[in-house]
Protein backbone atom coordinates (compact mmCIF):
# COMPACT_ATOMS: atom_id res chain seq x y z
CA UNK A 1 0.00 0.00 0.00
CA UNK A 2 3.03 2.20 0.72
CA UNK A 3 2.93 3.20 -2.95
CA UNK A 4 -0.21 4.82 -2.81
CA UNK A 5 0.38 7.04 0.41
CA UNK A 6 3.17 9.75 -1.74
CA UNK A 7 3.13 10.99 -5.12
CA UNK A 8 5.79 10.78 -7.62
CA UNK A 9 7.64 13.79 -7.71
CA UNK A 10 7.77 15.51 -11.38
CA UNK A 11 12.33 13.85 -11.41
CA UNK A 12 10.60 10.34 -10.69
CA UNK A 13 11.63 8.37 -13.97
CA UNK A 14 11.37 4.45 -12.72
CA UNK A 15 8.76 2.75 -10.68
CA UNK A 16 9.26 3.30 -6.77
CA UNK A 17 9.11 -0.39 -5.92
CA UNK A 18 11.89 -1.53 -8.42
CA UNK A 19 10.00 -3.20 -11.12
CA UNK A 20 9.41 -3.06 -14.72
CA UNK A 21 6.95 -0.96 -15.65
CA UNK A 22 5.30 -4.34 -17.09
CA UNK A 23 5.33 -5.76 -13.37
CA UNK A 24 5.48 -2.85 -10.86
CA UNK A 25 2.62 -2.00 -8.64
CA UNK A 26 3.34 1.34 -8.61
CA UNK A 27 0.42 2.51 -10.57
CA UNK A 28 0.66 6.18 -9.60
CA UNK A 29 4.39 6.23 -11.64
CA UNK A 30 2.54 4.53 -14.58
CA UNK A 31 -0.33 7.12 -14.22
CA UNK A 32 2.09 9.71 -13.81
CA UNK A 33 4.25 8.78 -16.95
CA UNK A 34 0.75 8.77 -19.30
CA UNK A 35 -0.02 12.16 -17.65
CA UNK A 36 3.49 13.56 -18.36
CA UNK A 37 3.73 11.77 -21.81
CA UNK A 38 0.92 14.14 -23.25
CA UNK A 39 -0.21 13.24 -26.99
CA UNK A 40 2.95 11.29 -27.39
CA UNK A 41 2.59 8.05 -28.75
CA UNK A 42 5.33 5.87 -27.71
CA UNK A 43 7.63 6.31 -24.55
CA UNK A 44 11.34 4.19 -24.58
CA UNK A 45 13.00 1.93 -21.35
CA UNK A 46 16.38 2.92 -20.86
CA UNK A 47 18.46 0.61 -18.81
CA UNK A 48 17.97 0.52 -14.69
CA UNK A 49 14.11 0.73 -14.98
CA UNK A 50 14.10 4.39 -16.88
CA UNK A 51 11.25 5.21 -18.84
CA UNK A 52 10.60 8.64 -20.45
CA UNK A 53 8.41 9.74 -23.25
CA UNK A 54 10.45 9.08 -26.62
CA UNK A 55 10.26 12.84 -27.12
CA UNK A 56 12.55 13.77 -24.21
CA UNK A 57 15.04 11.07 -25.52
CA UNK A 58 18.14 11.95 -27.43
CA UNK A 59 19.74 8.98 -29.24
CA UNK A 60 21.14 6.74 -27.13
CA UNK A 61 22.74 2.95 -27.01
CA UNK A 62 21.33 2.07 -23.54
CA UNK A 63 17.56 1.95 -24.59
CA UNK A 64 15.92 -1.42 -23.89
CA UNK A 65 12.66 -1.25 -25.48
CA UNK A 66 10.17 1.11 -27.05
CA UNK A 67 6.50 1.00 -25.68
CA UNK A 68 3.53 2.44 -26.75
CA UNK A 69 1.17 4.54 -25.07
CA UNK A 70 -1.79 2.32 -25.19
CA UNK A 71 0.85 -0.72 -23.55
CA UNK A 72 1.53 1.68 -21.15
CA UNK A 73 -2.18 2.22 -20.43
CA UNK A 74 -2.84 -1.41 -20.64
CA UNK A 75 -0.13 -1.98 -17.88
CA UNK A 76 -2.37 0.81 -15.61
CA UNK A 77 -5.80 -0.97 -16.96
CA UNK A 78 -4.80 -4.69 -16.13
CA UNK A 79 -2.65 -3.73 -12.71
CA UNK A 80 -5.27 -1.51 -11.22
CA UNK A 81 -8.27 -2.66 -11.87
CA UNK A 82 -8.44 -6.76 -11.59
CA UNK A 83 -11.49 -6.63 -9.52
CA UNK A 84 -13.43 -4.16 -11.04
CA UNK A 85 -12.94 -6.02 -14.29
CA UNK A 86 -13.98 -9.28 -12.49
CA UNK A 87 -17.45 -7.54 -11.52
CA UNK A 88 -17.84 -6.02 -15.37
CA UNK A 89 -17.34 -9.55 -16.65
CA UNK A 90 -18.93 -11.36 -14.12
CA UNK A 91 -16.36 -13.83 -13.37
CA UNK A 92 -14.80 -15.23 -10.38
CA UNK A 93 -15.42 -19.27 -10.87
CA UNK A 94 -14.70 -21.05 -7.62
CA UNK A 95 -14.71 -17.84 -5.75
CA UNK A 96 -16.41 -16.50 -2.90
CA UNK A 97 -16.50 -12.68 -3.23
CA UNK A 98 -17.21 -10.13 -0.21
CA UNK A 99 -17.45 -6.79 -0.25
CA UNK A 100 -17.64 -4.31 2.73
CA UNK A 101 -18.75 -7.41 4.82
CA UNK A 102 -21.68 -8.34 2.48
CA UNK A 103 -21.32 -11.95 0.07
CA UNK A 104 -21.74 -11.08 -3.41
CA UNK A 105 -20.68 -14.30 -4.89
CA UNK A 106 -21.07 -17.93 -3.24
CA UNK A 107 -18.15 -19.97 -4.72
CA UNK A 108 -20.88 -21.38 -7.42
CA UNK A 109 -22.79 -18.18 -8.72
CA UNK A 110 -23.32 -14.49 -8.32
CA UNK A 111 -25.84 -13.58 -5.95
CA UNK A 112 -28.84 -12.04 -8.37
CA UNK A 113 -27.51 -8.80 -9.48
CA UNK A 114 -25.42 -7.57 -6.78
CA UNK A 115 -22.02 -6.72 -8.75
CA UNK A 116 -23.93 -5.00 -11.12
CA UNK A 117 -26.41 -3.11 -8.18
CA UNK A 118 -22.91 -2.10 -7.06
CA UNK A 119 -21.14 -1.16 -10.48
CA UNK A 120 -24.59 1.54 -10.55
CA UNK A 121 -23.80 2.98 -7.41
CA UNK A 122 -20.10 4.12 -8.12
CA UNK A 123 -19.14 7.52 -8.84
CA UNK A 124 -17.63 5.44 -12.19
CA UNK A 125 -20.44 3.65 -12.87
CA UNK A 126 -20.57 0.40 -15.00
CA UNK A 127 -23.33 -2.47 -16.09
CA UNK A 128 -22.77 -5.84 -17.38
CA UNK A 129 -20.48 -5.98 -19.63
CA UNK A 130 -20.00 -2.55 -20.12
CA UNK A 131 -17.79 -0.54 -18.83
CA UNK A 132 -17.66 3.31 -19.77
CA UNK A 133 -14.33 3.86 -17.65
CA UNK A 134 -12.49 1.28 -18.92
CA UNK A 135 -13.35 1.50 -21.93
CA UNK A 136 -12.55 4.96 -22.24
CA UNK A 137 -9.90 5.08 -20.07
CA UNK A 138 -7.05 7.02 -23.09
CA UNK A 139 -10.10 9.98 -22.66
CA UNK A 140 -9.84 10.47 -18.79
CA UNK A 141 -7.26 12.48 -17.44
CA UNK A 142 -5.35 11.04 -14.53
CA UNK A 143 -3.93 12.64 -11.77
CA UNK A 144 -5.48 16.13 -12.26
CA UNK A 145 -7.92 16.57 -9.17
CA UNK A 146 -9.42 20.14 -7.91
CA UNK A 147 -7.59 19.52 -4.41
CA UNK A 148 -4.37 17.41 -3.24
CA UNK A 149 -4.05 17.81 0.24
CA UNK A 150 -2.07 16.12 2.75
CA UNK A 151 -3.48 12.74 3.52
CA UNK A 152 -5.89 12.21 6.36
CA UNK A 153 -5.09 8.85 8.72
CA UNK A 154 -5.90 6.03 6.73
CA UNK A 155 -6.32 7.50 3.24
CA UNK A 156 -4.47 6.75 -0.44
CA UNK A 157 -4.02 8.77 -3.90
CA UNK A 158 -6.02 7.11 -6.08
CA UNK A 159 -4.81 7.95 -9.52
CA UNK A 160 -8.24 9.43 -10.34
CA UNK A 161 -10.22 10.26 -7.32
CA UNK A 162 -7.09 11.99 -5.27
CA UNK A 163 -7.27 11.12 -1.30
CA UNK A 164 -9.44 8.60 -0.72
CA UNK A 165 -10.30 6.36 2.27
CA UNK A 166 -9.98 2.81 0.88
CA UNK A 167 -13.02 0.22 2.00
CA UNK A 168 -12.65 -3.58 2.09
CA UNK A 169 -13.20 -6.73 0.13
CA UNK A 170 -12.50 -10.48 0.43
CA UNK A 171 -11.76 -13.13 -2.18
CA UNK A 172 -11.63 -16.70 -0.66
CA UNK A 173 -11.11 -19.81 -2.72
CA UNK A 174 -13.72 -22.83 -3.15
CA UNK A 175 -14.80 -24.36 0.15
CA UNK A 176 -13.53 -27.68 -1.41
CA UNK A 177 -9.89 -26.06 -1.70
CA UNK A 178 -10.30 -25.80 2.44
CA UNK A 179 -10.87 -29.58 2.26
CA UNK A 180 -8.18 -30.31 0.32
CA UNK A 181 -5.44 -28.42 1.87
CA UNK A 182 -4.78 -25.57 -0.68
CA UNK A 183 -7.50 -22.74 0.65
CA UNK A 184 -6.75 -19.16 0.33
CA UNK A 185 -8.43 -15.83 1.76
CA UNK A 186 -7.07 -12.46 0.28
CA UNK A 187 -8.00 -9.24 2.17
CA UNK A 188 -8.23 -6.36 -0.92
CA UNK A 189 -8.52 -2.48 -0.35
CA UNK A 190 -10.18 -1.08 -2.85
CA UNK A 191 -10.60 2.73 -4.07
CA UNK A 192 -14.74 3.51 -3.12
CA UNK A 193 -14.98 5.33 -6.36
CA UNK A 194 -13.86 3.46 -8.91
CA UNK A 195 -12.45 -0.09 -7.32
CA UNK A 196 -8.95 0.98 -7.91
CA UNK A 197 -6.49 -2.22 -6.41
CA UNK A 198 -4.58 -0.58 -3.66
CA UNK A 199 -3.82 -3.82 -2.03
CA UNK A 200 -3.59 -7.52 -1.93
CA UNK A 201 -2.98 -9.26 1.41
CA UNK A 202 -3.20 -13.31 1.93
CA UNK A 203 -4.62 -13.40 5.47
CA UNK A 204 -5.22 -16.75 5.80
CA UNK A 205 -4.44 -20.48 3.81
CA UNK A 206 -3.85 -24.17 4.76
Amino acid sequence: MEMFLELPDATCTAARDGLRPFETRDMLFLAALLQRGGNTGYFVEIKGGTIIPETECVERADVKSRISRATVRQWFREGYYPFRRMFVNGKGHGLVIRYMGDELRSASRWKSKEPWALGKSLKWPFEKGRDPLLGNLHKIPLLEWEDSLPLSKGEVYCPLDGQVLPVKAEIITDPITWKQLCGRHWRVLLCPHCLGQIQVEMIRMN
